[in-house]
């Protein structure tokens, strides 16, 4: 019985990461300005035709996932750390009281845009969280992490994305 379950954890791990390096091939130097739009929690209408011009980087998170609630702050730090670098965090599966408690709790800044159908996370086939992408100054996606993200790593993503 525990070879069945090893054998078949074993199996469940090679297709997540199977599947998590298709996704992350298939998505970068994608362009994904104009591909997504959303209701803000102060309750605006975010465009991505609008982020033009300067790098951005775009994290999704959730409110049940404790990976992310680690995640928001240390993004946060690094975004008032490097101002010429846009953020812009994304809910998913999570309702507007839900995300401004937690968003408030947290003293996040930065556009936190709610996903409450998917789209967001389709365009940018998101399927776990945290999920961060980099895009360049054209809206393409020039970085992906899934997970927690290295912090040099990322400063090195966006050090590449502002050359183009």
């Amino acid at each position: 019985m525990q070879r069945i379950r090893l054998l078949f954890s074993l199996f469940c791990f090679v297709l997540l990461y199977v599947q998590c390096n298709q996704t992350h091939h298939t998505m970068i130097n994608t362009k994904v300005s104009g591909m997504f739009s959303g209701v803000t929690l102060e309750n605006t209408f975010f465009d991505s035709t609008k982020i033009h011009g300067t790098v951005h980087v775009v994290n999704f998170w959730a409110p049940n996932c404790s990976l992310c609630l680690e995640e928001l702050p240390i993004l946060n730090e690094f975004a008032k750390n490097n101002e010429h670098i846009n953020l812009i965090f994304v809910a998913v599966r999570a309702t507007h009281s839900h995300a401004k408690k937690i968003i408030d709790q947290l003293n996040i800044k930065g556009t936190v845009v709610l996903d409450k159908e998917n789209k967001i996370s389709s365009a940018f086939s998101v399927h776990a969280v945290p999920m961060t992408f980099v895009l360049d100054k054209q809206g393409v996606i020039r970085k992906k992490f899934l997970g927690i993200f290295n912090n040099a790593e990322l400063q090195q993503s966006i050090k590449d994305a502002l050359q183009f």
